[in-house]
């Protein structure tokens, strides 16, 4: 896990509210932008094992190899002893199993085929929740493909969309940190964090590319951009949306990212950027 990145103010606030959710009996739906957010299921199971007052489980969809109702999948694999004629068979009674109380279940792998019968589970377990007492919980990362179509929140139900959740403090921290210790004067390394903020925005994987790469991008970034940019398929980047991991919403402004940008051709965007961050580092 990139434990430095979820130490951050910004992403450790998100953890927080998280945490917060969990100990208040919420489930969580997690609307998330392809490929952006690193060891996020990492750092929520270790929020819930430093609480202690739960179990953590990761449920894999990919793994199950037969179509199955969501509420006898969790109940076969977490609510009884041993086989699934004993399972309970509705969201309000595996709500109401005791082995399955003490639980928080992250459940990943959803697809548009699996989301119609995860969706509706997941609103009528919400119900099901709102009954005083212990419940488990479940974590349902929605991959972005899908976001257009989440439940709507509740009593029992939160959605915490990873979306503007990184300022530039938070960005000027990594790279303070992931940057080489040597090979840079002090100078440089100034200029290299003030650009590194302006072109990575709020992707620490950019961040990660920059700081690994060995040509001055922090002057001239278009190889590195575009290289990025095939690497990630964005070749035909035409449409630059949150869920697609192409923006993202940086300090209350649209952020389309460089990668993106440099796939598009739109380098005087991406010259913008490098002046910015220049400025601020020299002047």
């Amino acid at each position: 896990m990139d434990v430095l990145w979820w130490q951050l103010p910004g992403p450790s606030r998100f953890l927080d509210r998280l945490d917060r959710d969990l100990i208040a009996g919420r489930n969580i739906v997690l609307p998330l932008p392809n490929g952006a957010v690193p060891d996020l299921r990492e750092a929520v199971a270790d929020r819930v094992h430093r609480d202690g007052l739960r179990s953590w489980r990761s449920l894999a969809l990919n793994d199950v190899e037969r179509a199955i109702a969501p509420a006898r999948l969790l109940a076969e694999y977490y609510a009884t002893p041993s086989g699934p004629n004993l399972a309970p068979v509705s969201a309000a009674s595996l709500a109401r199993n005791s082995t399955f109380s003490g639980l928080v279940v992250w459940v990943e792998g959803v697809t548009a085929e699996r989301w119609t019968a995860w969706l509706r589970f997941l609103v009528e377990y919400e119900s099901a929740c709102r009954v005083p007492g212990e419940h488990g919980l479940l974590c349902v990362p929605l991959p972005g493909e899908l976001v257009r179509q989440q439940p709507s929140a509740d009593q029992a139900l939160a959605i915490r969309a990873w979306r503007g959740q990184v300022d530039r403090l938070d960005m000027a921290l990594y790279l303070a940190h992931i940057l080489p210790q040597v090979g840079l004067s002090h100078l440089h390394r100034r200029l290299a964090v003030a650009v590194g903020v302006e072109l990575a925005g709020t992707d620490p994987a950019l961040a990660r590319v920059l700081a690994n790469d060995n040509s001055r991008w922090y002057t001239e970034p278009a190889s590195v951009l575009a290289s990025d940019a095939t690497r990630r398929g964005w070749v035909n980047a035409v449409d630059c949306e949150w869920h697609q991991g192409r923006s993202d919403d940086f300090e209350g402004v649209c952020h389309v990212h460089s990668a993106a940008l440099a796939a598009r051709g739109e380098w005087a965007e991406i010259t913008r950027r490098l002046w910015l961050g220049q400025v601020g580092a020299l002047f």
